[in-house]
């Protein structure tokens, strides 16, 4: 009884397992792509008359600097 116990428990864990990486893959595919929007958007922005990338460079400098110590927070 012991060793089935156990083993149904392997099964649930494997089975937790193959969604957690599913997950996971999921969140990599889903970064990748925040970086090429990303990306398409700065080019985007390089192209308008006017913009001084310096400027960019200072502000993001600036709020990096002033982050909270408590980082990144979101609710749903």
């Amino acid at each position: 009884m012991a060793i089935t116990a156990l083993e149904m428990e392997r099964t649930r864990r494997q089975t937790e397992r193959q969604g957690l990486v599913s997950r996971l893959k999921n969140v990599t595919v889903r970064m990748r792509n925040i970086d090429r929007e990303k990306a398409v958007l700065l080019e985007r922005l390089s192209r308008v008359p006017g913009h001084k990338p310096e400027a960019a460079i200072v502000a993001r400098r600036q709020a990096a600097s002033s982050r909270s110590v408590r980082g990144f927070s979101h609710q749903y």
